[in-house]
């Protein structure tokens, strides 16, 4: 017997349905004395035998199959990546990354965020929606509910460090509008937010340690969210920043003497040339300075 790669499901009288290592394209039905495989035409992503060992199903990008006899069973225009028989079989719940549908009932669900998990329940009437952006809805008879709200799944610190006063960003995501960032106890005020990154002030008089709790949480919502921040006394440099599908980088921002010239790592200033460099967190300013006009070169007379 070729070694084994997916055990798929085990009916009550312990009938196993599996495939093969070396045959990604076949379901293989085991009872106690015999094996039957089942060819088809494309990768199987799932299969399943229902719990009197009577009915086989398996699942390809674009079909579902029933097997034994073979017949397809649901085509769909769009990858599928999930399906789940109810318990007797009389329902079967399919889904690729935004759309869940029960094909005997006829019943669609659109989910507002991708798709991370579906499971229907044994009566085949209701089933539930997990996102990746941790929303839980329940669907039954085509009504959803909302269980949870989403939250944060995954959060990070992007900048090397902030001071008090100066902008702090957190990437990763999702974030809500409804977040609260509480830091040792005390919330900091948002400032601005999207899906993949979320920003507060650091208060002026907050007490500056190198590593501080933090606590996101949100209405309504049973979650929590903990981790560390890095604060610091001295200035950071200014930053712009790099966006990417999933997650923002910073940068120490400077231009080149003409203020024509962003430097980038991409763009880098010539050897020996004379650029401007903005920090943030210094504090008041001991002298008033005209809007777009550099600071003075060295301490006040």
């Amino acid at each position: 017997m070729n070694p084994l790669h997916a055990v798929y499901a085990v009916a009550d009288d312990g009938t196993l349905l599996t495939n093969a290592v070396d045959n990604p394209n076949a379901v293989t039905l085991i009872t106690a004395n015999t094996k039957t495989e089942f060819p088809l035409p494309d990768k199987v992503l799932s299969a399943a035998i229902l719990p009197d060992g009577q009915k086989l199903y398996a699942l390809t990008q674009t079909t579902l199959y029933q097997l034994n006899p073979l017949r397809e069973i649901y085509t769909s225009a769009t990858p599928l990546t999930g399906f789940s028989p109810s318990a007797n079989g009389n329902e079967i719940l399919v889904h690729d990354d935004r759309q869940v549908t029960l094909l005997t009932a006829n019943q669609t669900y659109e989910s507002p965020d991708p798709i991370q998990e579906v499971l229907l329940a044994a009566d085949g009437q209701t089933f539930f929606v997990l996102t990746r952006f941790n929303r839980l809805t329940r669907v039954t008879n085509g009504v959803p509910t909302e269980l949870y709200p989403p939250f944060p799944g995954v959060v990070q610190q992007s900048s090397a460090g902030a001071v008090p006063g100066s902008l702090l960003r957190l990437s990763g995501g999702p974030f809500p509008e409804e977040l609260t960032l509480t830091v040792e106890g005390r919330e900091f005020p948002r400032i601005d937010s999207s899906i993949y990154s979320y920003e507060v002030q650091v208060p002026w008089d907050f007490p500056v340690e190198t590593a501080n709790r933090y606590l996101l949480t949100r209405p309504s919502s049973p979650f929590a969210l903990s981790g560390g921040i890095f604060l610091q006394r001295g200035p950071i440099a200014a930053i712009y920043t790099v966006a990417s599908q999933y997650n923002q980088t910073d940068e120490a921002k400077a231009v080149q003497a003409d203020f024509q010239s962003l430097i980038t790592p991409e763009n880098p200033a010539p050897a020996g040339s004379a650029i401007h460099f903005w920090l943030t967190g210094l504090g008041p300013l001991d002298q008033e300075l005209a809007t777009g006009q550099p600071g003075p070169s060295g301490p006040p007379a």
